[in-house]
């Protein structure tokens, strides 16, 4: 019963823990590894330091390049149409997904609600720092650009951030980064004293 009780104490000791989900990026020689790539993809000074990496960085890209591309694939599509006065559905046609049957009408109204939904996507996606770098009280937000690997810098100073009310339910990771409203997670900057400074004037 004792060793028992000894297993479980060693097991609930190991799962609750306090460690980050990606505390290896703060491991010392691997944090260099990876600060240098970083700062050469970003195209950012050596004597900056990475302070904050956004989590799902990596499908960052891709909800905004893909539905960039369905967009414009769309866009030339009814470009297409009002320039030759064809149309791309039949107003008789019947199109059949699965087990729905939808007119042309509603395929038009599926496709309008999903490039709104799309415009909505790149529209957050703007608004997602992928990665923070400080020097003294200067500061380097990169966020996703137009192009794939063409991260787009923003610079902002010590005492620009602030928080901002918002009805959304993440209303806590929600702040305002001088004149652009930021979405940026408090526990996944490299130490807690570097999310704070950024608030002091």
């Amino acid at each position: 019963m004792a060793t028992s009780n000894k297993t479980f104490f060693l097991f609930s000791s190991r799962a609750l823990t306090t460690t980050p989900i990606r505390s290896d990026v703060f491991k010392i020689g691997k944090r260099i590894r990876n600060e240098n790539y970083y700062k050469k993809l970003d195209n950012v000074e050596p004597s900056y330091e990475l302070i904050y990496r956004a989590p799902f960085e990596y499908l960052i890209p891709m909800c905004r390049h893909v539905p960039s591309f369905l967009l414009i694939s769309v866009s030339c599509g009814f470009a297409y149409q009002f320039i030759t006065g064809s149309q791309i559905f039949d107003e008789n046609a019947e199109f059949m997904t699965g087990p729905i049957v939808a007119s042309s009408g509603e395929m038009m109204g599926f496709t309008v609600a999903f490039y709104i939904s799309n415009l909505i996507l790149i529209y957050g996606v703007t608004k997602y720092p992928l990665r923070i770098y400080k020097f003294k009280n200067r500061y380097i937000a990169m966020f996703e650009g137009f192009l794939p690997l063409s991260p787009r810098p923003y610079h902002f100073r010590k005492g620009d951030l602030f928080s901002t009310p918002s009805i959304l339910p993440w209303y806590e990771s929600i702040f305002k980064m001088k004149d652009r409203t930021v979405l940026v997670f408090a526990h996944h900057f490299k130490k807690p004293i570097y999310f704070t400074d950024m608030f002091r004037k």
